[in-house]
């Protein structure tokens, strides 16, 4: 599923809206079934948590600003290495504060 985010992320940021063409709608459309997909059953499993959002991106940024525990240390893993470095800003990282001073 990362390199389907990456791609879309890339293609959004590098191409003007009017310029799309319609695979890459339908490519965009692929890909947000397929995270809501992901969310509802994989992240499900995976945080032991009912969805509350639609996307894995907004559960991901919801434990990140309300969650302590080890949803939000899973959580900031998943965004530092799997979605930060393709669209920079988009889990909201600051929301997570590192007390414990160790490096990931």
């Amino acid at each position: 599923m990362g390199w389907l985010f990456a791609n879309a992320m890339v293609w959004y940021e590098k191409t003007p809206k009017s310029e799309f063409k319609a695979w890459q709608w339908t490519y965009y459309a692929l890909f947000i079934l397929l995270d809501v997909l992901w969310n509802w059953i994989y992240a499900t499993v995976l945080f032991l948590q009912l969805p509350k959002h639609f996307t894995l991106s907004e559960r991901l940024r919801d434990i990140l600003r309300y969650d302590t525990g080890w949803r939000s240390d899973l959580a900031y893993w998943m965004c530092k290495h799997f979605i930060e470095p393709y669209d920079s800003g988009h889990c909201g990282l600051g929301y997570k504060k590192k007390e414990d001073g160790k490096s990931d």
